[in-house]
């Protein structure tokens, strides 16, 4: 059985979590006492209330990115399914000739099931198909779905437009070893 690959497994992840948490009430505190004390402001003036939103407003931020960064990373969220049959939503991971499937819980970005290898071998055009209106509860209308040649018979996936550019530079990138067909041939 798989083992589940939780977006925020891993010690180290809450032991940051729990660290920033504790540095900003800690700022935040030694700033209000320390504004406090130095009589610049009023009494009523809100000083804590002011460092906490900073700190938050300083750190929050890049925080829930750096969290979104290590839910999806380099990978691009897509819907699959056999020519004809149920979209599956999931996150693919995308090397030259090969994409891996992580297929969601739902339509959260918690992934559940195994993962599927898919050899491409080609990529149909972009004719700007989209879903049915249909199926709007189920899909983004907003994604172009495209045909996928692979070693398991024909797919369609659906992808925002930039996401589908990537997948198509992703899966066309030489390797970085080289191919020595590719290399120039000396005299």
């Amino acid at each position: 059985m798989a083992k589940r690959e939780w977006p925020t497994r891993g010690w180290r992840f809450w032991a940051r979590a729990v660290g920033l948490f504790v540095l900003g009430v800690g700022l935040s505190t030694l700033l209000s006492v320390g504004l406090e004390s130095t009589h610049w402001f009023p009494e009523d003036f809100p000083v804590g209330s002011i460092g906490a939103g900073l700190f938050a407003g300083l750190f929050g931020g890049p925080l829930g990115l750096l969290i979104a960064r290590r839910r999806l990373g380099d990978r691009l969220s897509a819907a699959l399914r056999e020519s004809g049959g149920k979209w599956r939503h999931g996150r693919l991971t995308v090397t030259p000739g090969l994409i891996v499937f992580e297929p969601y819980r739902r339509q959260t970005t918690l992934v559940r099931g195994t993962r599927e290898e898919y050899r491409v071998g080609r990529v149909g055009d972009d004719t700007g198909r989209r879903p049915p209106r249909r199926q709007l509860l189920w899909i983004n209308p907003q994604l172009h779905i495209v045909d996928l040649d692979t070693d398991r018979g024909r797919r369609e996936i659906a992808l925002l437009p930039t996401a589908l550019t990537t997948l198509r530079e992703r899966l066309s990138e030489p390797s970085l070893a080289g191919d020595a067909s590719s290399s120039p041939s000396g005299p």
